[in-house]
């Protein structure tokens, strides 16, 4: 009895501490992502929707590899490193169904500019992609062995 008393709590901080951490990987995506869609769209001229879908593939690969190695390091998946970044790519891209639409009516209808429009699409689907993240793709048990980093 006194250890499930002992273990919620533990429990309740590494589940803030997974949070946090997913946020500041999140934090380093969207540097990665607005700064590759201003290379695809500023740089290149590849109209913004275009750019973002790609600003999307290196964010992705970016994000992974942080969110695997670092904020779900104490789980025991049942997916494979494989099967877990195709699940991610999926999530970002299926995502996207929704970020794009989003992110054109901002642009072009309201005028606001592409860069401001594309960061408040991704703050928009964060807590969704947290979420599935959480529950689906990193899903499974907290390895004893692993100690918060």
């Amino acid at each position: 009895m006194a250890g499930n008393l002992v273990s919620k709590p533990s429990q309740a901080r590494a589940y803030v501490r997974r949070v946090v951490k997913f946020g500041l990987v999140g934090a380093t995506g969207l540097v990665v992502n607005t700064a590759l869609l201003a290379l695809f769209t500023g740089v290149f001229g590849i109209h913004y929707l275009v750019g973002a879908v790609l600003a999307t593939q290196g964010s992705t690969a970016w994000n992974f590899v942080v969110t695997d190695g670092w904020v779900f390091n104490d789980r025991v998946s049942g997916h494979r490193k494989l099967r877990r970044f195709g699940l991610f790519w999926t999530l970002n891209n299926g995502a996207f169904l929704i970020r794009g639409p989003l992110l054109w009516f901002l642009t072009s209808p309201l005028g606001i500019h592409y860069l401001v429009s594309n960061l408040i699409t991704l703050f928009v689907v964060m807590v969704g992609r947290y979420l599935v993240s959480e529950f689906w793709i990193w899903g499974g048990r907290r390895s004893e062995g692993l100690a918060w980093q």
